[in-house]
């Protein structure tokens, strides 16, 4: 388990320095205040330090290895694209949340999310072919990680347009006693309608068509 001492002049700042060193996030480490610091008379005088022990969690090694790989193919792939951004990563479960700064969101973002998806998708392609190939120690395809890419809140603020879209369907479906089809979208993007309308009585969703055509249509739930 990897683990180091750092000093700063406030807790916050020597835990600061740790992360960034371990090139990891806070949620991946265990953290050890050894001593708070002290200011010192007018913040010179006696002034100490403040030290901490920061400490890899057991299953951090290979979590930090395929985060801080995303984070190179993700820059590298921006660069190329002549996009300035900085990523943030951060590591949940089985997830790891690439949220990119950028001024040229918009771009990267394309018409409905749609370069934002193929930029996704190439970064977990990438590290799909690693993990096949044993690049990373105990990760297998079963157990991959899957890399989410998300700019200016981008797919949340989709996600929330989608589900308020599909109920208000949902009540002309069942008001108009006939089925509505909705525009072809992507796999994401339908996953998240089925989702928002199951649980939602006299109505019933289905995907129909083939590759980039393909869509849900609601349907009375008697139909």
């Amino acid at each position: 388990m990897k683990e180091i001492e750092v000093e700063g002049k406030t807790v916050e700042e020597a835990i600061s320095q740790a992360l960034a060193e371990l090139k990891t996030t806070i949620e991946q480490v265990d953290i050890k205040i050894i001593n708070e610091g002290k200011a010192g008379l007018f913040g010179l005088m006696g002034a100490t330090p403040a030290l901490v022990k920061v400490s890899l969690k057991e299953d951090a090694g290979t979590n930090n290895e395929i985060s801080v790989q995303a984070k190179t193919i993700i820059d590298t792939i921006l660069a190329k694209m002549q996009v300035d951004g900085e990523t943030k990563i951060t590591v949940e479960d089985n997830k790891i949340l690439v949220d990119v700064d950028s001024i040229d969101s918009a771009l990267l973002i394309g018409k409905k999310g749609q370069t934002l998806e193929a930029f996704q998708y190439i970064v977990n392609l990438i590290i799909n072919k690693e993990i096949k190939a044993g690049t990373y120690k105990g990760i297998t395809l079963e157990n991959k990680y899957k890399i989410i890419i998300d700019t200016e809140g981008y797919l949340i603020r989709r996600e929330e347009a989608l589900v308020k879209m599909a109920k208000n369907m949902a009540d002309k479906v069942k008001q108009a006693r006939t089925k509505i089809a909705l525009e072809p979208m992507s796999a994401h993007d339908r996953r998240v309608i089925h989702l928002a309308l199951q649980e939602i009585s006299g109505i019933k969703t289905e995907s129909e068509g083939e590759g980039s055509f393909r869509r849900i249509v609601i349907y009375p739930a008697e139909a």
